[in-house]
């Protein structure tokens, strides 16, 4: 492939994911919640500062993103690695977004779990992690801490599907994705882990 597709493939990655749904939401109702606290324009932020409702549909955009990015790119790109190359694009964009919020922006869960769930999904990778996810949010409270264990028990679900379910085999850049994606929410969520270890991150407590 030529090597100006994959530039931007990149560029336009970094770009969509740059543009924060929430910040979006926030410049809308007139609130720069990321301007305060963690300084985090994500989904939770959004739910903190707004309420669930606008909370889900942050959420919901981001991860839209994720999914209809690495569809189309998929569809017209019919290439692996390049599905893969742009939602590591579209996650740094979102983590790390220099167009609005200064190298800040969301923890990049939405965004990767949508285009996760197009590239390396099976029916029951979908509802294994979905399950997995409302259970532990109603069991810790904690949306940090909900979305570190998800994302640290991605790459080993897929190891392990993929080394001992007779049928399913994940290709190496379904590994490199479920691996990238561990490694990023881990470090967006770096500040948390720290407040965490300190016995000192709030659990949620959300208005509608």
């Amino acid at each position: 492939m030529d090597i100006m597709v994959w530039l931007l493939g990149v560029a336009g990655g970094y770009a969509v994911g740059a543009f924060s749904t929430g910040y979006l939401i926030g410049i809308i109702r007139g609130s720069h919640f990321w301007k305060q606290g963690s300084r985090s324009a994500g989904a939770t932020n959004v739910a903190r500062a707004l309420g669930w409702r606008w909370g889900i549909v942050a959420a919901l955009g981001d991860a839209s993103k994720g999914f209809f990015a690495t569809f189309l790119v998929s569809h017209y790109v019919p290439i692996p690695w390049f599905a893969v190359t742009v939602l590591m694009a579209l996650a740094t964009g979102n983590i790390l977004s220099w167009w609005f919020l200064g190298l800040r922006g969301g923890k990049g869960v939405a965004v990767l779990a949508g285009g996760s769930l197009f590239i390396i999904a099976y029916p029951y990778f979908v509802l294994f992690f979905i399950g997995l996810w409302v259970l532990l949010l109603w069991k810790t409270r904690t949306m940090s801490l909900t979305n570190l264990i998800v994302a640290g028990s991605l790459p080993l679900f897929v190891g392990v599907l993929s080394a001992w379910i007779p049928g399913v085999h994940y290709p190496t850049e379904h590994k490199v994705t479920a691996l990238f994606a561990a490694a990023a929410i881990f470090f967006s969520h770096r500040e948390n882990i720290l407040r965490l270890l300190r016995g000192q991150e709030s659990p949620l407590t959300l208005r509608w």
